[in-house]
């Protein structure tokens, strides 16, 4: 078996070298499916059980899926995917090969190598960071990663079963190729191997369905059709309960397909001290070894529970409706949604004075609401969709008094020309990392050997920038990158370091 997973390790650093040599921009269908078939042998080997330490609960073949999806999705010029996402994956399956590796050979283990997987975190390193607790493909109630309720079947190492989900919200989406589809975002509360607490347990997860221009009629925005896994949203919102034998993806979020079956758990609606726990979870104190590790990262999701809600407004240079809420912490969170979702308009405005908590994704440099936590006449506990719901109830007067603005507001931004606000400018750590990060990413792209005179330029700049900061590891990376020639094994090593700075620099603020 040993003999097997270095063969394996060797073989997959070979086909990502070719990859990477090549450049991005010139792969094709042929290079994904070589991912798909090495994802296969990878996983006969059996990394399940190596290094879950350092590489958390993300599984190895899994992650050259995730791979071999991005290639296919870049060979079939998917706009929803980008060399700089294949990059990222590409610099964590040869990081994940070295800590592997160093796992596999006690010799190399006992040295105590410098490499993309062993030592301490210092600002990028991924040794803590990989701590399991990052939101990836995790273990099954039986604690083995992916393994379906029974262990056995076609499809049973891609099922798990969820003893708790809690709704957090959801997204309708179109696009302008006449695409729809279903972003269904949930809490999976099951706790997590090494979590000492509630507190420490639990992850967000998401499934994301959609359907091509003129395709499945069926398939239209509802709160009350079915949509997913044969439910409604309205279903599916009710309140917290158990999942058996849900397919997953190797980038941990949950597959669409498939027929779980679903068994509402007690309680009428939410449990206020639950969305409690997932704000202090996913809120601003969480910390950047939580959420950086190995595997793709869900989006940016964050619950805050509201004590006060302000006042509404119309940002008419943006063109979104904006409304102010005062957070349990006393922090102000100013939520946006684009006048042109006139639904999702009307339905916030219907609810916003029972705000319980919200349901918050960053997109597009905006706080967008995705999950409102309302109390119903009753008291308990409700969720609703800005973008699916209908309007509770709302005075024909006030929302005549907005429907009116908006109007007026569109109007007037079909008469002028589109002007785009200057953006803050970034701060010195992410201006080290999207200095770096831009060179690497032209040199993966087009597979160039050496750096150009303004790359050079721009490497150094990081490098003093991060000296001036006290960045040891990123300034000896952008040290490597000037002193030696852009081979494979240095571009994605140093895409790595970057990428594992820049996510830390996000969580961080």
């Amino acid at each position: 078996m040993l003999k097997r997973r270095r063969e394996a390790l060797a073989e997959v650093r070979d086909v990502v070298g070719r990859l990477m040599s090549g450049g991005l921009s010139h792969l094709g269908t042929d290079d994904a499916e070589s991912l798909v078939a090495l994802a296969g042998r990878v996983r006969v080997a059996g990394f399940d059980q190596v290094a879950p330490e350092r590489v958390g609960n993300v599984r190895f073949d899994g992650l050259i899926r995730v791979g071999g999806g991005l290639v296919a999705g870049l060979a079939g010029r998917d706009d929803a995917v980008t060399e700089s996402d294949l990059l990222d994956v590409l610099a964590e399956i040869w990081a994940m090969c070295e800590a592997l590796e160093r796992a596999t050979d006690p010799v190399a283990a006992g040295t105590g190598a410098a490499g993309a997987g062993v030592g301490p975190v210092g600002e990028t390193g991924p040794g803590k960071a990989g701590s399991g607790k990052d939101g990836k493909t995790g273990p099954g109630k039986d604690g083995k990663a992916g393994s379906g309720k029974d262990g056995k079947g076609k499809n049973a190492d891609d099922e798990v079963d969820i003893a708790r989900w809690v709704p957090l919200g959801a997204r309708w989406w179109t696009s302008q190729s006449g695409s729809r589809g279903l972003a269904y975002l949930g809490w999976d509360a099951e706790t997590e191997a090494g979590a000492h607490s509630v507190a420490d347990a639990g992850q967000v997860r998401q499934v994301v369905t959609g359907r091509p221009s003129g395709t499945d009629p069926r398939f239209q925005r509802s709160w009350t059709s079915p949509l997913l896994w044969n439910r409604s949203l309205s279903t599916l919102c009710e309140g917290a309960f158990a999942l058996t034998r849900v397919r997953t993806k190797p980038d941990g979020g949950l597959g669409a397909g498939g027929a779980p079956v679903l068994q509402r758990l007690e309680g009428d609606g939410f449990d206020l001290d639950e969305l409690r726990v997932i704000a202090e979870r996913t809120g601003a104190g969480v910390q950047p070894r939580d959420v950086v590790g190995f595997g793709r990262r869900p989006a940016n999701v964050r619950m805050v529970l509201v004590r006060d809600v302000g006042e509404v407004g119309i940002d008419e240079v943006r063109q979104e409706l904006t409304l102010s809420v005062i957070t349990s912490e006393g922090d102000t969170r100013l939520l946006r949604l684009p006048v042109a979702g006139e639904q999702a308009v009307q339905t916030l405005l219907s609810v916003r004075s029972k705000l319980v908590a919200v349901t918050i994704e960053r997109r597009e440099e905006r706080d967008e609401p995705v999950g409102l936590f309302v109390r119903d006449k009753k008291g308990a506990i409700r969720l609703v969709s800005p973008t699916i719901t209908p309007a509770w109830s709302l005075e024909t007067s006030y929302w005549d008094f907005w429907r009116r603005r908006l109007r007026k507001l569109k109007a007037q931004a079909s008469a002028a020309r589109s002007v785009r606000p200057a953006s803050a400018p970034p701060a010195p750590v992410r201006r080290v990392t999207l200095l770096l990060g831009d060179v690497l990413l032209a040199a993966a792209a087009t597979g160039r050997p050496a750096l150009t005179t303004r790359q050079r330029s721009d490497v150094e700049q990081a490098r003093l920038l991060a000296r001036d900061l006290g960045l040891a590891t990123l300034e000896r990376t952008a040290q490597g990158l000037l002193a030696g020639d852009l081979t494979p094994p240095a571009v994605l090593h140093a895409a790595f370091v970057v990428g594992r700075a820049r996510a830390v620099a996000d969580v961080a603020g």
